[in-house]
């Protein structure tokens, strides 16, 4: 039911809506919003390591990832385009 908070346009996510559907506090709903981002950005990234040899590799493979579906996206919305996973700047 909360799914829509984790697409990138989230202008139609209304948070009373879910409060009323769940009849639940909004505060609540808010909460459980917040912890599902962290727990789909927990998974993701648990699941990129599962992909790579080094778990330093991890944040470069979630940028090749992310700029690979940007491109074979690039005409419709891209799932990534606005969620924020955080990255650590490469220092070279």
């Amino acid at each position: 039911m909360l799914s829509p908070c984790l697409a990138p346009e989230r202008d139609n996510v209304s948070y009373s809506k879910f409060s009323k559907a769940l009849d639940i506090p909004e505060a609540s709903v808010k909460r459980l919003v917040h912890k599902l981002r962290l727990r789909y950005r927990a998974l993701l990234r648990e699941e990129v390591g599962r992909a790579v040899e080094k778990p330093d590799e991890i944040d470069d493979e979630l940028r090749y990832l992310c700029a690979a579906l940007t491109a074979r996206n690039s005409c419709k919305r891209n799932i990534f385009s606005n969620f924020t996973l955080q990255f650590p700047e490469k220092h070279t």
